[in-house]
């Protein structure tokens, strides 16, 4: 049977009783290789199995299966056949070498265990005197035992997570070797398909000329290079079931949370552990690959970059310039670190409120709005102001009772400026509240002249927020609870007078716990002052009189009131009005400009500004040290973002939507919907080749794998 197989295949074999001798052609070789597979299947228990396109198919019915393990477990279904109907059914004429399972490898002549097929051919041979002619085995042998959810290799007892690793892995036991470049390979099909490499190409790209040697490759670039951009594909499929993804960090999120399957990926040489292979890879390169010498001092570096920014200590260059003070830095990051020192630069800033602005249309129209009636040659000892609806004149008196405030007690001032703090007496800028307050203590109290006149209390509508963790009277040294407590002591106890107005300053309790600061009126708890600053609105003393919104001061009040104007600035793309630049800016940017790169997303505790929230976020753990969690407060759950704290209490604890006939709540319409398909028995997810229906979409892509992958 084996010389007849051969006569079909290579005519250059002249008789059945010729024995193999070494050939050049690839054809010649695969047939022989055939026969030997032929020998280790009829006589051993390894399970054949073909690798395509990440799925695993059946050797005996073509069955495609996800997984590597239910293939395996299928194959015990199918008797093993004869040597004549393995070859002219199953191996036939070609390059695909044949993968088994050696896991449980055993003779089925002597029932003798084996770990390694090369020791099993050897005992065939010798003990049962079967033929194995001079070529290759025909096979590639895998020990697919998972151990703690990782497969290993049999030759070398390295570790891999899934199977695309470990084939790929298997070439380092090479038997072939291209003898253009000196690689080495497992099989000759991988061999044969590594050649093309080296062959001049006969398929041009039409938009780059470029030239490739197949046409699968020329397609591969046209989609990469020129298709990515413009048409919405999805080219990255999931190993273990049918979806598909246009990014692979989508890829992997699927990955951990349908097959609950996580990546890690261990340092060889300092066993650190990284969850990306990327972010392996830089670490190798950087901390373990180090070629690269300085001259100088003769340390090495894994890259040129690190060299560059090591040889600036040896030249002396400094290269980064601050240009408010000329100060120079030898990297960019010692310059964005001191730029804080100066704040934020303008080039036109408003000398009532300390607004800045990059342009003078925006100033001009600011001063129009906000300060109309700006009062001029302010004299702060006249006995007392003439009642006046002016805001202007509100906000002067305002001021007065702050001064009054910030003379006779303990509060410490500051200004809240664009997520930074900034100094009450010097204007210096800080990334946070508790750096502020302290250097604050550095400063000597003005006098209420002085707080009036050196621009402490410049006029304007910006309201001056103090910390009251430590409220005591100056003059009698007795401790207070709120602002509204000191204005009463000093009115009755030290006779200072107050004007009929509001005292100018927004009282918080800075006092951190556990790296949360509370609301001194309620007491909740929050892990930033943007957080508590927003929330103060609560306690509102002052009411939107068109919608009925409250506000904690006259400021955030006069603020909001721009949300009910009849806007004069229209956005040409879409028609919608606005009624200042900035909300108009605002509106282009994350409407019709999503793919630009300007900065708008800035950290709250120093200089530096993100595109993406999420590289906010890991910016906040890796520079800050700061990680947020969102507690439930019914069922005491944590969350690690604030959109998974909504949507879980919206699902569980929101549930106001009841089932007219079961009377069961849920939270969303979604859920109910998907309830009532119980009652009423409704099966609209229907497959398109058995015809079977099912009631929800998950049921029915569950069901899809029986049929193999669909392309």
């Amino acid at each position: 049977m084996d010389n007849h197989y051969l006569k079909n295949n290579i005519n250059s074999i002249s008789s059945p009783e010729d024995s193999p001798t070494p050939r050049t052609s690839i054809w010649q070789m695969t047939v022989y290789e055939r026969l030997n597979a032929a020998s280790f299947l009829e006589n051993t228990t390894a399970k054949p199995f073909y690798y395509y396109q990440a799925n695993f198919k059946c050797f005996f019915c073509s069955e495609i299966f996800t997984e590597v393990t239910s293939v395996l477990q299928h194959t015990d279904s199918h008797p093993m056949t004869d040597r004549s109907s393995l070859l002219r059914n199953y191996l036939r004429k070609g390059k695909r070498v044949i993968k088994v399972d050696i896991s449980n490898l055993k003779c089925r002549i002597c029932d003798e265990k084996y770990s390694d097929i090369d020791e099993i051919r050897k005992h065939l041979a010798g003990v049962h005197n079967r033929e194995f002619n001079s070529a290759g085995n025909g096979v590639i042998a895998y020990d697919l035992r998972v151990n703690n959810g990782l497969l290993s290799c049999h030759k070398c007892n390295k570790t891999f997570n899934s199977f695309f690793l470990l084939n790929r892995h298997m070439n380092v036991h090479f038997s072939v070797v291209c003898e253009t470049c000196g690689l080495g390979f497992m099989s000759h099909h991988r061999l044969i398909s590594h050649r093309i490499v080296h062959q001049n190409g006969v398929h041009r790209c039409d938009n780059c000329e470029e030239v490739f040697a197949t046409k699968l490759k020329l397609r591969y670039h046209m989609f990469k290079k020129h298709e990515m951009n413009t048409k919405r594909r999805k080219p990255l499929k999931c190993p273990h079931c049918l979806e598909r993804f246009a990014e692979h960090y989508r890829k992997m999120t699927h990955l951990k949370e349908v097959h609950g399957i996580t990546f890690t990926f261990d340092c060889q040489s300092c066993k650190a552990v990284f969850p990306t292979r990327r972010a392996l890879t830089e670490h190798t390169t950087k901390q373990h690959t180090q070629k690269i010498q300085c001259k100088v001092c003769g340390k090495c570096f894994g890259t040129q970059s690190l060299l560059k920014m090591h040889s600036r200590g040896h030249t002396g260059e400094r290269n980064f310039s601050c240009g408010i003070c000329q100060k120079s830095y030898m990297h960019e990051r010692t310059l964005r670190q001191h730029m804080r020192v100066h704040g934020p630069v303008w080039k036109f800033t408003c000398s009532e409120c300390g607004h800045g602005f990059h342009n003078r249309n925006d100033f001009n129209k600011h001063m129009k709005q906000w300060h109309p009636q700006t009062v001029k040659n302010f004299v702060p000892e006249f006995e007392g102001p003439k009642p006046s609806t002016s805001d202007a004149d509100t906000q002067l008196i305002e001021r007065l009772n702050a001064a009054t405030i910030i003379e006779n007690t303990t509060v410490k001032p500051f200004i809240y400026l664009q997520a930074n703090f900034k100094c009450f007496y010097c204007s210096e800028v800080f990334p946070e509240v508790s750096s502020v307050l302290q250097h604050s203590n550095y400063h000597t109290l003005p006098d209420r002249p002085s707080l009036l006149k050196n621009d402490y209390l410049k006029q304007g509508k910006r309201v001056i927020r103090v910390d009251i963790s430590d409220l005591k009277c100056r003059l009698c040294d007795h401790k207070l609870n709120e602002l509204e407590d000191v204005r009463q002591h000093l009115e009755t106890e030290h006779h200072k007078e107050f004007k009929a107005a509001g005292d100018g300053l927004m009282a918080y309790d800075l006092t951190a716990n556990n790296g949360l600061i509370a609301c001194y009126k309620c007491k909740e708890t929050f892990t930033s002052f943007h957080l508590l600053n927003r929330h103060m609105n609560a306690h509102s003393s002052f009411v939107c009189e068109t919608c009925g919104v409250g506000f904690v001061s006259q400021r955030r009040l006069i603020n909001h009131t721009i949300v009910h104007q009849n806007g004069t600035h229209k956005c040409k793309q879409c028609d919608e009005v606005f009624p200042t630049k900035l909300k108009l800016r605002y509106h282009v940017i994350t409407k019709h400009n999503k793919t630009d790169k300007r900065i708008r997303r800035k950290c709250p505790h120093c200089l530096e500004r993100f595109t993406e929230h999420y590289r906010k976020m890991t910016h906040l753990r890796e520079a800050h040290g700061i990680t947020f969690s969102f507690d439930c407060r019914f069922c005491s759950e944590v969350f690690p973002t604030r959109k998974a704290l909504t949507k879980h209490t919206t699902q569980h604890h929101t549930q106001k939507i009841q089932c007219t006939i079961c009377g069961k709540c849920f939270g969303t319409n979604t859920l109910l919907k998907r309830h009532m398909r119980g009652h009423i028995g409704e099966r609209n997810f229907v497959c398109d080749i058995c015809q079977k229906a099912y009631m929800h979409e998950k049921s029915l892509r569950q069901h899809m794998h029986v049929h193999g992958p669909l392309f």
